[in-house]
């Protein structure tokens, strides 16, 4: 999940569905979930293409109480930075 928040922007699209998936799995720890959470807002700061899809699993993440509240804080800015850049 790192590498995928490395890439500015530029993943694929099984990378990207697989980001979605990781963050939207009640059943992942949220140890495992973070990273998703962080990869998404590296790609909507960098102007990548963050769908419909991705945004409501922020939202979800946003509202999640079993995330630490750094984890929601991280999926808060990625939502700031979709509407910043348009992605959706």
């Amino acid at each position: 999940l790192e590498a995928i928040a490395q890439t500015e922007g530029n993943v694929g699209q099984k990378a990207f569905t697989a980001l979605i998936e990781i963050l939207k799995d009640p059943l992942l720890d949220a140890d495992t979930r973070s990273p998703a959470t962080t990869a998404l807002k590296t790609i909507a700061e960098t102007g990548g293409d963050v769908n419909r899809e991705a945004f409501d699993a922020l939202v979800l993440a946003l509202k999640d109480p079993s995330l630490r509240a750094r984890t929601r804080i991280t999926a808060a800015s990625a939502l700031v930075a979709i509407t910043k850049f348009g992605s959706t």
